[in-house]
């Protein structure tokens, strides 16, 4: 199961949205006792589905499992034209980024985009565009 969980961030990663959903969900039903992790890692292709909903819900049962969970947050509520909730999801990802990427240090504007994008390497543009426009209504870009 957590094979397949980290399968579904390289699915992710290469474009294959439905097929990274539909692992993750398999994932879940063969390991019920998954680390928080496993609820990150699923956000990620609801976001890219754009099921916004369907990612914050996933999200929100562990927003702070991996460092980008709360960008992903972030762009989800600014997709969905809820600026006040994507703030503060912006607001937290700063948080968390300044503790656990630049150790203290005040990220450089645009530094947690960069960031995101650098650690999931998007194969295709279109889906790299999307979250650059999610970051962007959420201020982050």
């Amino acid at each position: 199961a957590d094979c397949l969980m980290h399968i579904t961030l390289g699915k992710v990663q290469l474009g294959e949205h439905e097929l990274a959903r539909e692992l993750a969900e398999t994932a879940f039903r063969l390991n019920p006792r998954h680390g928080d992790w496993y609820y990150a890692a699923a956000t990620y292709p609801l976001f890219m589905l754009e099921r916004y909903e369907d990612a914050l819900r996933q999200a929100a049962h562990a927003p702070d499992a991996m460092v980008d969970t709360r960008g992903f947050m972030a762009a989800a509520y600014a997709m969905l034209g809820r600026p006040r909730e994507a703030r503060e999801q912006a607001e937290r990802l700063l948080e968390g980024f300044r503790r656990k990427i630049t150790f203290g240090r005040e990220p450089e504007p645009g530094e947690p985009l960069r960031w995101l994008l650098h650690v999931n390497p998007f194969r295709l543009e279109r889906d790299t565009r999307h979250v650059r426009e999610g970051f962007a209504r959420a201020g982050l870009a």
